[in-house]
């Protein structure tokens, strides 16, 4: 029997699994993050606002996801297409490691569009580290396009957007 995963809110009792997914998403090979960025402060931050989501599967957070209420990328607004109130932004993106390859990623983006649609939310957007090529890849599959490119936080991004 095949245990499908849920993709759900997180709750206080899912911290602890997200920050472990974290710190382990530190080191990948493709990864931008370190020990400044994410950190429990964010998590915390995103699960008081109700932004703050996971994959969970037999019982175990295998991924998460957080969705920005406010727009880090404003500043590049020229190079969206869509310009319209109540865009958001996706981050903090992680699967767990023995989890990788499977889809999960897309999957939880694939949901957090439905969500976010149906609470009448226009458009996502997301900014990739250029070097993530397995996110890069990811998120065209679930229907976002490239938008431009970026410096931002020390590094060169693409930014992506999709309408919902």
């Amino acid at each position: 029997m095949e245990i499908t995963p849920i993709f759900r809110p997180a709750t206080e009792a899912d911290l602890a699994g997200v920050l472990v997914l974290y710190e382990s998403a530190k080191q990948e090979p493709f990864s931008v993050w370190n020990e400044d960025y994410p950190t429990a402060v964010d998590a915390t931050h995103d699960l008081e606002t109700d932004n703050l989501y996971v994959l969970e599967e037999d019982g175990r957070v295998i991924g998460t996801l957080s969705v920005c209420p406010e727009n880090e990328m404003d500043g590049f607004s020229h190079l969206f297409a869509y310009h319209a109130p109540g865009v958001r932004e996706i981050a903090r993106i992680a699967v767990v490691a023995d989890r990788h390859g499977r889809g999960y990623a897309a999957l939880m983006v694939s949901r957090i569009c439905e969500i976010l649609a149906a609470r009448g939310v226009p458009a996502l957007r997301i900014s990739v580290a250029k070097g993530n090529l397995p996110a890069r890849r990811t998120y065209p599959r679930v229907g976002f396009s490239e938008a431009g490119e970026a410096q931002m936080y020390g590094g060169d991004y693409v930014l992506m957007e999709k309408t919902l």
